[in-house]
């Protein structure tokens, strides 16, 4: 691959070339020598089109770290300015693992939005956060902007990507075929880094062209590199990425203790948005780094989470080097299911539903695999909302919690938990819900009291007042109905 010459520079050049390094000091640690696969670089070249020959039209992108480079545990977050006509955007990051996460638009399908509009994805206040994790290397990120929808349904948050460019491919030539323009595209290339890398720029060589200043890792002095894992955006509590997926037998869920959240780094400000240009020149292919390997990390010396990472790594390089050995892609969903469980366990449930995808993804025909994720795709979502009720009682709001532990009991009937706290509270929830009732039926409203009263009475059948007081609104209403029409 790697075309250049009068039609431009090909994807996966392009991708090479914008991370050009060269390690100082000790070796660079291996990550930063893996890609996106070759196979699907090409494929992104021939359904959305080379570099240079997807004029942006107004369509600007930057990124919180301006160099493209990012550690583990940091946060990507991005700046997108829409063209100079309305349409619909589509920012894909495609993966080592050779999947792709969908970052826009949302589970909500495809919006329209207006010329020139000014997007922020990816910080708190946004409401979705995409979080670094392993493995680490080279990753393309896809800005696409179109006059028409490409798909006609909304997608799942993380796909293969073959299989995701397959279906890009008809939809992008439907909206060629439409006349209404064709798309404007953006690449922009990352490099991450394990959490412990010293991160060093390299020397400039005199008797070669002067590359754009990048990151290269090299090795820290008192710790190994990182075990290799997927990388993954992290999705936020109220949108379960990750397509969604989740574990073994309901059981009673108690709430334990919230693990500690780990520090991120403070990511670097936010750059004001620009208009790339799709002329602007881009670093010569050629200046790449000689492979280098890091010391192997001795299996003993790695806690069970470490040799699963470590493990996942292994098995990726084994698939990516012979994708149809169905050996491997098993063994490979295994380990991603072992990897949820153990993160569950952990009460990680960002990065467990992370893995479920990884599992649905790799063995849809394994009817065991796809049960188990179904099966801790509903344990996750009873513990957040047994959580998200223990949350609501602190802030006083015993209605909301009613309501949450009673989904609680929806999905896990027998959550001896959920139900006790429903009994604990249920006075006071059937006493706020009699105080609205009384506020309606003041305001004749009697319809709507007589709805509230049910309710009261669905949480506390022995309360009287409401039982009175709703007595006395069918009375009312009854009467009313009586009287002769206004005239």
């Amino acid at each position: 691959m790697g075309r250049t010459g009068a039609r431009g520079l090909g994807v996966a050049a392009y991708l090479a070339a914008c991370l050009v390094s060269g390690a100082i000091g000790s070796p660079a640690a291996r990550a930063q020598d893996q890609t996106v696969p070759d196979a699907i670089l090409e494929q992104i070249e021939t359904v959305v089109g080379l570099p240079s020959e997807v004029a942006p039209r107004g369509l600007g992108f930057s990124l919180n770290s301006p160099d493209g480079g990012y550690r583990e545990g940091d946060f990507i977050e991005f700046r997108l300015v829409a063209p100079e006509y309305d349409g619909y955007l589509y920012l894909d990051y495609y993966q080592i693992d050779g999947n792709v996460v969908h970052i826009l638009p949302g589970p909500e399908g495809a919006v329209a939005v207006p010329r020139g509009t000014q997007l922020v994805v990816g910080t708190p206040e946004s409401g979705v956060q995409y979080e670094i994790l392993p493995p680490f290397g080279r990753e393309l990120l896809v800005l696409m902007a179109s006059p028409k929808p490409l798909f006609d349904e909304p997608r799942r948050e993380f796909e293969y990507a073959p299989l995701y460019l397959e279906e890009l491919r008809d939809g992008i030539e439907r909206v060629r075929q439409s006349g209404e323009g064709p798309l404007a595209v953006l690449y922009r290339a990352i490099q991450t880094h394990p959490r412990d890398a010293v991160i060093a720029v390299a020397p400039d060589t005199p008797d070669r062209p002067k590359p754009a200043p990048a990151p290269v890792i090299a090795e820290a002095p008192t710790a190994a590199p990182a075990p290799s894992k997927p990388t993954a955006p992290a999705a936020p509590a109220q949108r379960a990425p990750s397509g969604e997926l989740p574990a073994a037998p309901v059981a009673s869920v108690e709430p334990g203790p919230a693990p500690a959240p780990t520090p991120a780094p403070a990511p670097a400000p936010l750059p004001t948005p620009t208009i790339e240009a799709a002329s602007d020149p881009i670093p010569d292919p050629s200046i790449v780094p000689a492979p280098t390997q890091s010391a192997a990390v001795p299996a003993a010396s790695l806690d069970e989470e470490g040799q699963l990472r470590q493990r996942i790594g292994e098995l990726n390089d084994r698939m990516r080097a012979d994708p149809n050995d169905m050996a491997i892609v098993t063994q490979l969903a295994e380990s991603y299911r072992d990897q949820a469980q153990l993160l569950f366990d952990k009460g990680d449930f960002e990065k467990a539903r992370f893995s479920l995808s990884m599992v649905a993804a790799l063995d849809v025909t394994n009817t065991e695999m796809m049960a188990f994720a179904e099966k801790m795709r509903t344990k996750m979502a009873v513990r957040e909302a047994f959580d998200q009720g223990l949350t609501q009682l602190s802030n006083g709001r015993a209605d909301l919690a009613y309501q949450s532990f009673q989904d609680v009991l929806k999905m896990d009937p027998g959550n001896e938990g959920a139900r006790r706290r429903l009994s604990e509270i249920a006075p006071e929830v059937a006493e706020y819900y009699h105080k609205e009732a009384l506020a309606a039926a003041r305001r004749q409203n009697l319809d709507l009291a007589l709805e509230i009263w049910d309710k009261v009475l669905s949480i506390e059948p022995n309360f009287e007042a409401a039982k009175l007081k709703r007595s006395e609104a069918l009375r009312r209403k009854a009467l009313l109905e009586q009287l002769p029409p206004a005239k």
